[in-house]
């Protein structure tokens, strides 16, 4: 087992000339990789020869058999290797009644952990109790409002000749407007002016909608949004004055 303390993949090396066991031992001694077990049995020389390779140390997580190292070129010479990166190896666990004081319906939970040596079973408990509550933080926090995501902005649209009436497709300028996701508010609002399809509200210019009534700033900054990821925008066709 090996311990790799920077984050990118390191390699170490073996170059052993004898016969009998090859362990993790004879690795040559590198700063940034720690042999945790150094009787760990690799190959077995039947005769005194020259053995040398390069071994690849990566961080992973889990299990990673070999097909899913498609990072790796499937040169000759290479050998790949399924990988188990967790330091866990086996754990058990139990609850038993316990007394505290004069009370007895406290429980006991007794937790057992074998680890290769990598990580200490103190350090281990720890590690994984902060991946749960990692895991659990989203329902402890359920009311409170996440960070906003950054939004791709929308290309501005081409500057249009005024002598070339702008070109939409048909299929969109005929688009219920309910089909642009507005909110109900907004809606019942153009509803109400008699605004059914897309190319009628391309028609309207903003103090057109803003003079309708209930019809604020926020509701005419959403139906921008909605045009805008259709790539149109308000009074795309209004009439010259």
């Amino acid at each position: 087992m090996l311990r790799l303390h920077p984050d990118e993949e390191h390699t170490v090396k073996i170059d052993v000339t004898k016969k009998g066991d090859l362990t993790a031992g004879d690795i040559i001694p590198d700063p940034d990789v720690d042999v945790v077990n150094p009787a760990h049995k690799i190959a077995t020389l039947t005769e005194e020869t020259r053995f040398a390779c390069e071994l690849i140390v990566r961080k992973g997580r889990g299990y990673v058999p070999v097909d899913e190292h498609e990072d790796l070129p499937r040169t000759i010479g290479l050998i790949l290797l399924d990988a188990a990166f967790s330091p866990v190896q086996r754990v058990s666990y139990s609850v038993s009644d316990t007394r505290v004081g004069r009370r007895t319906n406290y429980d006991c939970l007794t937790l057992q952990i074998w680890t290769d040596g990598s990580v200490s079973p103190e350090m281990a408990l720890v590690e994984a109790s902060k991946i749960v509550r990692k895991h659990i933080n989203p329902f402890v926090e359920y009311f409170e409002l996440g960070r906003m995501l950054p939004q791709e902005q929308p290309e501005p649209l081409a500057p249009v000749k005024s002598d070339q009436p702008p070109q939409v497709a048909e299929s969109m300028l005929s688009m219920p407007v309910k089909c642009l996701d507005l909110s109900i508010r907004a809606l019942n609002c153009l509803s109400t002016e008699g605004v059914k399809t897309v190319g009628q509200l391309l028609e309207k210019r903003e103090e057109e909608i803003l003079a309708i009534r209930n019809f604020g700033t926020v509701t005419l900054d959403e139906v921008r949004e909605r045009l805008a990821g259709h790539g149109l925008e308000l009074a795309l066709l209004a009439p010259d004055d």
